[in-house]
C-alpha cells in the first residue's frame, strides 16, 4: 500500500465523539486524547405570548416572538455548521449530550451528503468532566 493510501485509510477511520448542548460542543478524539470546544451564540429566549398593540384593547401581535424564534433557528443552524466544518477528516461520529441540540446536529448532518454517512449513533448523556467525556467515547468505540 502506498503512503497516500495509508494516509487516506487513517483519515477515513478517525473516530470522533461530539458532546453537545445549547451552550457548547466538545469534540473528543479518543485516539489522540484531545478535546476541542466550540462555543455557541444561541440566545436563551422564552416566548411570552406576543406584544400588546399600540391602541387600547388591541389584539396581541406575535411578530416579536416569531422574529426571536426565527433568530434562534438561524443561530442553531450556524452552530451546527460550525461544528460540521470542524469535523472534516472524521470517519465515524457519535453524537451525545443532555439536550435537544444533539437531534438538531443530527438533522443538520443528515441533510448534507458529506456528513450523513459519518453518523454512527446519537445517545443521551449527562454533563461530564473532560476525563469522563474521553472515557465515554473510548468505551463507546471499544464496544
Amino acid at each position: 500500500m502506498s503512503n497516500l493510501q495509508n494516509h487516506l485509510k487513517a483519515t477515513i477511520m478517525n473516530k470522533l465523539g461530539i458532546w453537545i448542548d445549547s451552550k457548547v460542543a466538545h469534540l473528543i478524539d479518543p485516539e489522540k486524547g484531545r478535546t476541542s470546544s466550540i462555543e455557541s451564540s444561541i440566545e436563551d429566549y422564552n416566548p411570552h405570548g406576543g406584544a400588546r398593540g399600540k391602541t387600547p384593547y388591541a389584539s396581541q401581535d406575535a411578530t416579536k416572538d416569531t422574529q426571536l424564534l426565527g433568530r434562534k433557528t438561524k443561530q442553531i443552524k450556524k452552530f451546527c455548521e460550525d461544528i460540521m466544518n470542524s469535523i472534516d477528516g472524521a470517519g465515524q461520529v457519535v453524537i451525545f449530550g443532555p439536550a435537544q441540540m444533539k437531534k438538531e446536529l443530527e438533522k443538520a448532518m443528515a441533510a448534507s451528503s458529506k456528513y450523513k454517512a459519518l453518523i454512527v449513533d446519537v445517545k443521551t448523556a449527562d454533563n461530564m468532566t473532560e476525563n469522563q467525556l474521553h472515557e465515554w467515547v473510548r468505551n463507546y468505540f471499544d464496544n
